[in-house]
C-alpha cells in the first residue's frame, strides 16, 4: 500500500510543473548521500515530489523516507 502511495505521487509531480518553494543546495544533496552530480533543476523536481506526497498523505514515514 506504501508503495503504492509513492507511486501516486510520482504521477502527481510528473504532472505538476511546480518547483520546489524552498532554496536546494548542494550540501542538502551530499547530505542525504545522493550520488551523482548535482543538478539543481533535478534535485528540485525530486524534492517536490516528496514535498507533494507528504502534502497528500500527511504521513511522516514517507516524508522521511523520501
Amino acid at each position: 500500500m506504501a508503495l503504492f502511495r509513492v507511486l501516486v505521487c510520482l504521477l502527481v509531480v510528473a504532472v505538476s510543473l511546480n518547483e520546489a518553494a524552498h532554496v536546494l543546495q548542494k550540501r542538502s544533496f551530499v547530505q542525504l548521500g545522493c550520488m551523482g552530480m548535482f543538478d539543481r533543476s533535478k534535485f528540485a523536481r525530486l524534492d517536490a515530489v516528496c514535498e507533494e506526497c507528504y502534502e497528500l498523505y500527511r504521513e511522516p514515514d514517507i516524508h522521511a523516507l523520501c
